[in-house]
């Protein structure tokens, strides 16, 4: 299950509203449920790039954050895929991710040990 993992690689649109989002997303998936989860930071990527990283780092399971704009607001999506590469959606965990968001069950660490760590890793999104 996603919220079980000990590694994730994240990437963002570059949008400037979506690398707060993107910030704050790394720094609560290092907790990812005690798993001390290493965070693969690729930075500015489109979708081909992060799977592509996702595979490179031994088919680890990958976020992307982006952003879209109308006149009124900005919307940030974010989009989990799984070890294989594939969009994560209700029935493969998305609905239990949901569910501890909306139960504020979000994990926090208990100790050092059990916090990951964020690695930069822009080096993996190379031309897509």
């Amino acid at each position: 299950m996603t919220i079980k993992t000990r590694q994730l690689a994240v990437a963002h649109d570059g949008h400037p509203t979506t690398a707060e989002f993107h910030r704050r997303f790394c720094r609560g998936a290092i907790n990812a449920n005690h798993f001390a989860c290493q965070i693969s930071d690729l930075g500015a990527a489109d979708e081909a790039q992060l799977l592509r990283a996702m595979k490179d780092l031994g088919d680890t399971p990958g976020a992307l954050l982006t952003t879209t704009e109308d006149e009124d607001r900005q919307l940030v999506t974010i989009r989990l895929y799984d070890a294989q590469g594939q969009q994560v959606a209700d029935e493969t965990g998305l609905a239990a991710i949901r569910d501890m968001i909306a139960a504020d069950r979000v994990p926090l660490p208990v100790n050092d040990q059990a916090r990951g760590r964020i690695i930069d890793r822009r080096d993996l999104a190379g031309e897509a």
